[in-house]
């Protein structure tokens, strides 16, 4: 039997969760699809319903499919690592073919996750494309895997459990994208109504301090917004060394930032965030360094080129000499939650890269 792994927050669960593992089955790229629930160990996930609400959100979801079933591992073991998680199923059904369901965006980061040759080498896995995540340069990066690798024709829509935890939030008509079971539970247990607004970077600082290790940031669209979340927070102190915000070309010229590069790729480029990650650092004489550039929304007269919802956002690690990158497109009209948006990401990124 082949048994697709679908992991994640499932906070809540929605249609495109359960239209994904029935493709998958309909498709026969495997037999039965199971949702594994992460627990609530991170801080950038400090929003996240009870894990008893999400596990009962899923079984409701697949109450009447005989081919997908929810496994409560994580929850109750509290597992951080999916290496952990794929070991156990493949314990647990050591007859059958083991998959893990990946976006292409958790994908461009699996070889920094914990045990990740392990991951790479053992392990199958079904590509599921994100709208946003360029593909071939990643399989070019994963050259060696591929025989590990399953590009699916399946694509993730739009829908999303963020946009649903909002329009909760903000009283908007959710009901369509959840099953009415879900709906109804949600409703009963007046879930995500007082959903925590801040990105916390509370684990990342913890991490920061424990390995003796800082952080600068320079940052463009986001005005503040990344360097003002860490500060907030005790400990910052420690491992923060420096913030520059700057929307003008000429000041990330001065920072160090190459003019050559800005000419040639516009500020509005995944280059221009490279060179920004890497300038604060060398400035600041950090270990890391962000790099954020792009719209939110706004206009900028004086550099009218680029998409107007797209941000680049670079992350430099010194030590390795390595770049960490992420195009991410704003959805909202309404540059706070823009903000926060990108603030999500980079504490994505930062907890995947210090693991």
């Amino acid at each position: 039997m082949k048994i697709g792994i679908f992991g994640g927050s499932f906070n809540p669960p929605h249609k495109m969760h359960h239209q994904i593992a029935t493709a998958l089955i309909q498709k026969r790229y495997v037999d039965k699809v199971i949702f594994v629930p992460t627990g609530n160990l991170y801080p950038y996930k400090n929003h996240l319903a009870s894990d008893q609400d999400r596990l009962k959100m899923l079984q409701l979801m697949i109450q009447n499919e005989k081919n997908m079933e929810v496994d409560a591992f994580e929850l109750k073991d509290k597992v951080v690592y999916t290496y952990q998680t794929l070991r156990y199923f493949k314990k647990k059904y050591p007859k059958d073919h083991i998959y893990f369901l990946l976006g292409t965006d958790n994908l461009n980061y699996i070889d920094q996750w914990k045990q990740g040759d392990e991951l790479l080498k053992n392990y199958d896995f079904l590509i599921i494309k994100r709208h946003t995540d360029p593909l071939l340069p990643l399989l070019e990066k994963y050259a060696d895997y591929q025989d590990h690798f399953i590009l699916t024709d399946i694509k993730e829509s739009s829908i999303s459990s963020t946009k649903i935890r909002e329009m909760i939030y903000n009283n908007k008509a959710y009901q369509k994208y959840l099953d009415s079971a879900v709906y109804s539970y949600i409703k009963e247990k007046n879930l995500y109504r007082k959903e925590e607004r801040g990105m916390d970077f509370k684990e990342i600082i913890h991490i920061l301090q424990k390995q003796r290790k800082t952080i600068a940031t320079m940052e463009s669209c986001t005005g503040g917004g990344v360097v003002n979340a860490i500060t907030n927070l005790k400990g910052a102190c420690e491992i923060l060394r420096f913030s520059a915000v700057t929307y003008s070309n000429e000041f990330k010229i001065k920072m160090g930032v190459p003019k050559e590069v800005i000419d040639r790729y516009t500020v509005y480029s995944m280059e221009t965030a490279k060179e920004m990650s890497k300038a604060i650092t060398t400035f600041a004489e950090s270990d890391f360094g962000v790099g954020v550039t792009g719209k939110l929304k706004v206009e900028d007269p004086n550099n009218p080129e680029g998409d107007d919802e797209t941000v680049y956002i670079c992350l430099y690690d010194k030590e390795h000499e390595k770049f960490y990158q992420e195009t991410i497109k704003v959805t909202e009209d309404n540059k706070p939650r823009n903000k926060e948006q990108v603030i999500h990401t980079i504490i994505k990124m930062l907890l995947a890269i210090l693991q």
